[in-house]
């Protein structure tokens, strides 16, 4: 290798090297901004919860009659997340069947699942952006739609070097009853009602809980590629300077004594 191409290509690595850091930097903001929803989200998620587990009985309220079932599936957008994507993949490619209802969110398992040939719906495919919107609206389409069940499957961060698919029924609710937590106060217009409503709360901040988990999971694994990428260019770049400095050394020296042969003579 020349003098000329080591420099081209140490030129085009430090292009690699900016676009790694940029990616790298809006990671790191992304994470910390969905960390910070879903840390705000905690105490409306507690108190649902505690409204729910003091009023609800085993009365299927807003199921119909049909029996279908409907899976929401978050992937990313974006690559550069490791195996993020395919691990989902993978996993549904092994445990559900090809004519299920599939609503998916993000791009790359959008377009891994349909190689895969899989019946799905692609409403909400490129939504990235205000997550309790989306939330709200997968809520009412699967409702609108009258799907019985509804699951959710992301990728959750176990601890800092593995990861867990996650499969959760978010509708209807399987609640534990406790005797002893039942509210007996007066409820208006009455109980039935209240439920009613709390329930659709639950499911929607369910899926909102979930996408939010499942992007801090993404950004988390972006991050952690992105260090390794950028340690990787800076140790290639590194090398190839070194290289391109032994080979212009060795230049200079040459052309230095081809100058002495030549006064010699």
């Amino acid at each position: 290798m020349n003098l000329l191409k080591i420099k081209k290509r140490i030129i085009n690595l430090n292009s690699v090297y900016k676009i790694v850091n940029v990616l790298f930097l809006t990671s790191l903001i992304k994470l910390k901004k969905y960390k910070k929803e879903l840390l705000e989200n905690s105490d409306f998620d507690m108190l649902i919860n505690d409204i729910l587990e003091k009023n609800y009985k085993r009365n299927n309220y807003l199921i119909n009659n049909q029996n279908d079932q409907l899976f929401i599936v978050i992937t990313s957008n974006i690559g550069f997340c490791g195996n993020y994507n395919k691990e989902i993949v993978d996993y549904i490619d092994k445990n559900i069947k090809r004519d299920s209802n599939i609503l998916i969110i993000g791009t790359n398992g959008f377009n891994l699942l349909k190689k895969l040939k899989y019946n799905f719906f692609n409403k909400f495919v490129s939504c990235d952006n205000d997550f309790l919107s989306l939330s709200k609206d997968i809520f009412f389409f699967a409702t609108e739609n009258k799907f019985q069940k509804i699951n959710i499957i992301f990728l959750k961060n176990s601890n800092l070097t593995s990861n867990i698919i996650c499969n959760e029924q978010i509708f209807p609710i399987n609640f534990i009853i406790d005797d002893n937590k039942i509210n007996l106060a007066i409820i208006e217009p009455n109980k039935k009602e209240l439920i009613k409503k709390m329930t659709n709360f639950y499911a929607i901040n369910n899926i909102y809980k979930a996408i939010l988990t499942a992007k801090i999971t993404e950004q988390t694994i972006r991050i952690s590629t992105m260090q390794k990428a950028e340690k990787n260019t800076k140790e290639i770049i590194n090398n190839l300077k070194n290289k391109y400095n032994k080979l212009r050394h060795l230049k200079i020296t040459q052309e230095i004594l081809e100058n002495s042969s030549t006064r010699e003579v």
